[in-house]
């Protein structure tokens, strides 16, 4: 166990974009047509998190509302060859609504999940969502893994607000320090999580976040674990 964990978490809970399913690169190059390669949006990817976390930052702070799907469309298509991207990311704005752009399992955590499980631990998603995460879950074999789902477009209230997270706790009988919280995004997951009492694991999977970790560790006054793997989880619990 982790000395930063000082009584072991009967929970682990989850986020869902870009933690356990990953953007699907095939369908957007698909979708997009010519112009575009996998080899474009592998290079985006980390950039765009980055920034995408920094506005969300500035949201907090009192900042203009983040449009994030448009924001993460159009970082993604910015090194593709497009005379005019927005006839793509219109494309790719109505396959989002038809089944989420983000449907490649994260096999890793799959098999993290799977582990954890079978040591015991309850395990549930928290995610900023449409409203038909359960069937998202369904259509890519996540669905039976999962004790609880919330989704936040069911529940009225999103990340990083601690309202989300302290109902899903209570609904699960737990108190939030029960909890670790592994998402993907500091200033939404990790903020939130921190807040409502939960231990926050940070998923760095571009591995862009190093500073982010660093610096809100200090400012929530809390520690926040960081994995670049979700392997990692397993170690941190051992």
């Amino acid at each position: 166990m982790n000395p930063a964990m000082k009584n072991a978490p009967r929970a682990v809970l989850f986020d869902v974009g870009n933690t356990l399913l990953m953007l699907d690169h095939a369908t957007i190059v698909a979708t997009v047509g010519d112009g575009l390669t996998h080899a474009h949006l592998e290079r985006a990817e980390p950039a765009m998190w980055h920034t995408l976390n920094d506005r969300l930052m500035q949201q907090a702070q009192g900042g203009e509302r983040v449009q994030v799907l448009r924001l993460i469309l159009t970082s993604l298509l910015a090194l593709a060859d497009l005379p005019d991207p927005e006839p793509a990311i219109q494309r790719l704005v109505l396959e989002n609504r038809r089944l989420s752009l983000w449907r490649r399992v994260n096999d890793p955590a799959r098999d993290v999940v799977a582990e954890l499980r079978q040591r015991g631990y309850r395990i549930g998603i928290i995610s900023n969502a449409d409203g038909k995460l359960a069937e998202l879950l369904r259509l890519t074999g996540w669905l039976d893994a999962f004790e609880a789902i919330f989704d936040s477009a069911l529940l009225g209230a999103e990340k990083p607000a601690v309202e989300i997270f302290e109902r899903a706790a209570q609904a699960m009988g737990l108190h939030p320090s029960d909890a670790l919280y592994v998402g993907d995004l500091p200033a939404i997951d990790i903020v939130g999580a921190a807040n409502a009492g939960m231990r926050p694991v940070l998923y760095d999977s571009h591995q862009v976040f190093a500073h982010e970790a660093d610096s809100l560790a200090q400012t929530l006054n809390a520690p926040v674990a960081r994995i670049t793997r979700m392997a990692d989880l397993l170690s941190l619990l051992d």
